[in-house]
């Protein structure tokens, strides 16, 4: 009950909601150039002066950028890594596979909101999940097309 609670009351915060606070603040203030709208700000290391930065950040103002999905990792890697996961991704959806894999595409369609919520994918072992997944989907697309070509070909 108590994690509805919880709910209901950032629901309510709006835009007080620290994440949106957070996701507002990593969108238009965090940038310093015009090109790390593009590129992104990198990976961080704690020591350097970005790093204490996104620190600082995240202990004054409680924005972590783990809180907030895939803007956080379009504030590290930019927007060619944000459109380089969409289109593995939806990729991932069109292609056709075997019937008795069509519940892999499912787990993409969860992966993706699991982007979009919760960031992740610049994890290994969330680019691990993914490699299997395209993989599986690979190979039954191959599986599917020779099935298809025997069908022509008869």
């Amino acid at each position: 009950m108590e994690m509805l609670a919880a709910s209901q009351q950032n629901i309510a915060a709006g835009e007080e909601y620290i994440r949106v606070k957070a996701a507002r603040y990593y969108l238009t203030d965090f940038f310093e150039t015009p090109i790390a709208y593009i590129s992104g700000n990198g990976m961080f290391f704690p020591h350097s002066g970005y790093g204490k930065l996104i620190a600082y950040n995240a202990i004054l103002y409680n924005y972590h950028l783990g809180d907030i999905g895939l803007i956080g990792n379009y504030a590290m890697y930019g927007i060619f890594f944000v459109l380089g996961v969409f289109i593995i991704c939806f990729r991932a959806l069109q292609i056709r596979t075997e019937p008795q894999y069509a519940y892999i595409k499912y787990f993409v369609f969860a992966v993706i909101l699991s982007i979009i919520l919760g960031g992740g994918f610049g994890q290994s072992d969330f680019i691990g999940l993914m490699v299997i997944l395209i993989y599986i989907i690979d190979i039954s697309h191959e599986n599917y097309l020779q099935k298809e070509e025997a069908e022509h070909v008869l």
